[in-house]
């Protein structure tokens, strides 16, 4: 587990790139920090966040991502290594004297870095799809609330799972929903809801790891054509950050170009490195949990039939 010391640094050195291990930690496994990374264990899984704290871009060695690993307290080799961010991929790998084989014959897959807006230069005057975006969602009468949350409601739940049930949601994203509810548990951090007619019909998970820094960590929304509700959630989240004197609102990674439009047309950035992911398996038996996206504790629970419990 993180000291109070270990989590200072992580806060003082702050990155999108999850360095915000409050919320990858309900759902990824007990965080520890290795090699300056954060890294979560579940008991059978690894996941390793290749991100520097300090220094999110360096790329690591294949020398140093072991060297890191071996610091882990860990009372067994990993069956299953998950390892994202800047590092150099091998086809194998060795944890504490132990091989660990990619999953597959494929080489690491790439993915576009993450997004951020700077709130203290974020001007609408050379925004005009912005403006014309908030125009429209105030046309649909949608009001905006922003609270505390000990818990979700029935209408958060809801609202997340018509999100996996009308887009092409991955399974390690919908194990990162599930973390949710227990992550809006901590002081920092905010939902944002969207109200029409006095329903909710769209919510953002907002939090504030540090003084100057806010993280979109979330939203979901109802689904249909002209509704407008991410628009208006993203103008809050953009007030919202002004009125708290932050300075950068960071967006997340961008895994499709129609996301990636709907941040730059706020004023976003790509703000990081593309980075890689890559998962190894210590045993044969296991590649089925990698095929199946379930590398990730909650996604591999569900995935384990009667039959298959170890």
């Amino acid at each position: 587990m993180l000291s109070h010391d270990e989590a200072a640094h992580v806060r003082v050195n702050f990155s999108i790139y999850d360095h915000e291990w409050a919320f990858p930690a309900c759902y990824l496994g007990e965080p520890f920090l290795v090699g300056n990374c954060l890294a979560y264990y579940d008991g059978r899984a690894v996941n390793l966040a290749a991100f520097p704290v300090d220094e999110p871009g360096r790329q690591l060695s294949v020398g140093q991502v072991c060297a890191a690993l071996d610091e882990l307290p860990l009372w067994r080799t990993p069956d299953l290594l998950h390892i994202w961010g800047q590092f150099e991929a091998s086809a194998e790998i060795m944890v504490r004297g132990h091989r660990l084989r990619l999953s597959s014959d494929d080489s690491a897959r790439r993915y576009g870095g993450a997004f951020s807006l700077d709130i203290e230069g974020h001007d609408l005057v050379g925004l005009p799809e912005a403006r014309k975006a908030i125009r429209a969602a105030a046309n649909k009468g949608l009001s905006a609330t922003v609270r505390r949350a000990e818990y979700f409601t029935a209408d958060h739940f809801r609202l997340i799972e018509e999100w996996v049930r009308t887009r092409p949601i991955g399974l390690p994203s919908v194990s990162a929903a599930t973390g949710l509810p227990a992550y809006v548990r901590n002081g920092h951090v905010e939902l944002l809801e969207i109200l029409r007619d006095g329903n909710c019909c769209g919510f953002g998970v907002l939090a504030m790891p540090t003084s100057t820094d806010a993280v979109l960590v979330a939203s979901f929304s109802e689904r249909y054509p002209g509704a407008r509700i991410e628009d208006r959630l993203m103008a809050e989240a953009i007030e919202l950050c002004r009125t708290r004197g932050l300075r950068r609102l960071h967006l997340g990674y961008t895994g499709t170009a129609s996301l990636a439009r709907f941040k730059r047309k706020w004023g976003a950035r790509q703000s990081g490195p593309d980075y890689a992911d890559v998962v190894y398996c210590r045993n044969e038996n296991d590649v089925q949990f990698v095929r199946s996206l379930s590398f990730f504790w909650t996604s591999r629970i569900h995935c384990i039939s009667a039959n298959d419990r170890r």
